[in-house]
């Protein structure tokens, strides 16, 4: 195979979204880019834009299918405005799981020997230092929120310098939603090989618009312009990454309401209906004869409509709308609890929980059961990008923060960070003490088994030994305390 063809294969694997053989892919990508030939290194990419723009159409309510409803024609009268009533659902099932992952931040905690936690404390404090400078909890927050909404989205680690001249590490969250196009490189086993980032900008120079293609790889910044001062040749200058890795975290996975959007819409649509009927019979009709008509005929400035009737049986009455609203409600109901079900949705909603009293941290964790359960699904796909952030970070501090502190530098690189999703619920831990406490107050429960299911303690052998030394000072003090009262005892009684 020629290396034409070669090329040419890469590029229509990752055309078909098809894993990549990365052995001379980089290389190959990097020729192409430094002889200009960016349009052909694009093709390189694999592209997810149609199904970011797809779901971004079903997540926002002004594009939702429901708003394109016909209007109904009226022969010799002004068309009948059809209602549009979108829901936000998809919004709310995205938000909930979000919330349900992120409402608390990540806890980190070091997983080191114990010997080493107080020597590496400095450097961890350092991390943690970090994580708050770049907003981590929320650019954290933020890419899954979007991510959830449209499939896609990636956080980009850079360089930003001020009007001062001062640089500092900023983290943006990259989306569709934001006018920007994604395209991984990743091979066949999972690994990404280099990302590219598509956008437009407003020229400096010339009142017209520049396309930017930005391509990140472990060792170099490609930054491409067509347009502008450049006119319709692609520009590329390349700069070190002083990062040595990727600074790029890429998230993709199905919409939060997968499977449930046809259930959505039908709802939309019987709401809609609905009020197409309330706006027909919203206001009473009146039958009459037109003897009363001629008498006595509503006024256009007066709320109801008459329909005058000829006829010996004509009479005086109403006309009532027609009955179907246990169907219309029973449908609507059935519609909600199934969305929830199947998107795995706890049901939060204000008309579910106002009868239940005051709820403890307990009860809404069970009531959010299926958030749980998605929640761990999700984390299947997220634990890998989080663990990737944290040496992405680490390999930040070491080549930029810390590049001239050796001391420092090491001991970033002997950090084994861990981190936990916390409880969105916590903050109800007098509960959770009361019913441990009970339960060995009674004699039921070991402080072995109290510490394994009390959720506020992460590290359960640690604790465990901790109390386990408390208690023996507790006692040796009390040996030493009751020593010497026994001998205050005694020389009191030797001096009498």
């Amino acid at each position: 195979m020629s290396t034409e063809e070669q090329q040419r294969l890469s590029m229509l694997e990752a055309e078909r979204g098809l894993p990549i053989n990365s052995v001379g892919l980089r290389a190959k990508l990097v020729s192409l880019l430094d002889s200009g030939n960016v349009d052909v290194a694009k093709q390189m990419f694999a592209t997810h834009a149609q199904e970011a723009d797809s779901a971004i159409k079903q997540h926002n309510t002004s594009t939702h299918t429901i708003m394109s409803r016909a209007n109904k024609t009226r022969e010799g009268k002004p068309d009948y405005e059809t209602c549009k009533l979108p829901r936000a659902l998809q919004s709310i099932i995205n938000k909930v799981i979000n919330f349900m992952m992120f409402g608390n931040p990540l806890k980190f905690t070091l997983e080191n020997k114990a010997e080493e936690i107080e020597e590496l404390q400095d450097a961890f404090s350092a991390f943690e230092d970090f994580l708050q400078k770049v907003y981590f909890n929320e650019r954290m927050s933020e890419a899954k929120l979007i991510a959830g909404s449209e499939t896609e989205s990636a956080k980009l680690y850079s360089l930003y310098t001020n009007e001062d001249g001062e640089s500092k590490v900023v983290c943006q969250v990259l989306a569709n939603s934001k006018a920007q196009r994604l395209y991984p490189m990743i091979n066949q086993y999972g690994e990404m090989v280099a990302f590219g980032v598509g956008y437009y900008l407003q020229s400096d120079t010339q009142n017209t618009t520049e396309e930017h293609f930005d391509v990140y790889t472990k060792h170099t910044i490609f930054k491409c312009t067509k347009g502008g001062e450049f006119s319709n040749s692609w520009h590329v200058e390349s700069f070190q990454n002083d990062f040595n890795k990727i600074p790029i975290i890429y998230y993709r996975q199905e919409v939060e309401w997968q499977g449930a959007q046809e259930r959505i819409e039908r709802l939309e649509n019987v709401d809609s209906r609905r009020g197409d009927t309330n706006n027909y019979f919203g206001d009473p009709y009146l039958t009459i004869s037109r003897e009363i008509a001629n008498d006595r005929l509503a006024g256009p400035e007066e709320a109801g409509k008459v329909i005058v009737l000829d006829g010996p049986d004509s009479k005086f009455a109403f006309v009532a709308p027609p009955d179907c609203g246990d169907n219309i409600e029973n449908e609507k109901s059935d519609l909600f609890a199934s969305i929830l079900h199947d998107t795995m949705t706890p049901d939060l909603s204000y008309k579910s929980i106002m009868g239940l009293g005051t709820l403890s941290g307990e009860a809404m964790r069970r009531m959010s059961l299926p958030g749980y359960i998605k929640r761990g699904i999700r984390s299947i796909d997220y634990n890998p990008l989080i663990r990737r952030e944290i040496n992405l970070i680490v390999a930040i501090m070491c080549n930029y923060t810390y590049l001239n502190d050796s001391v420092m530098r090491d001991k970033l690189q002997r950090l084994k960070i861990k981190f936990d999703y916390q409880d969105p619920f916590i903050g109800n831990i007098d509960d959770n003490a009361d019913e441990i406490a009970a339960l060995m107050g009674a004699g039921a429960m070991s402080i072995e088994s109290a510490v394994g299911v009390n959720r506020f303690v992460n590290d359960k052998a640690a604790e465990i030994e901790r109390i386990r030394k408390d208690k023996e000072f507790a006692a040796n003090l009390e040996n030493q305390t009751a020593a010497v009262q026994v001998q205050q005892t005694t020389t009191d009684i030797e001096e009498e």
